[in-house]
């Protein structure tokens, strides 16, 4: 089809990739003015660097390693 010239690269921007831009911007644009306003960040806890994570470092070392 494309070399037959059935399928154009114009065609495919206009049928494709403009509804999608729209179907992300709208939605986008919708909830930036639905949910305006403040966050409020809770206080985080200051925690010593020893015991950070409940994972051993041999299993870490096992993860990083296998690529996972």
């Amino acid at each position: 089809l494309w070399i037959g010239g059935q399928v154009t690269a114009a065609n495919i921007v206009l049928k494709l990739i403009a509804p999608s831009l729209v179907c992300l911007l709208l939605p986008l644009i919708w909830f930036s003015f639905t949910f305006r306003g403040t966050i409020q960040r809770p206080e985080e806890e200051v925690r010593s660097r020893k015991g950070r994570t409940g994972v051993p470092a041999g299993t870490q070392r096992l993860v990083l390693g296998l690529g996972l």
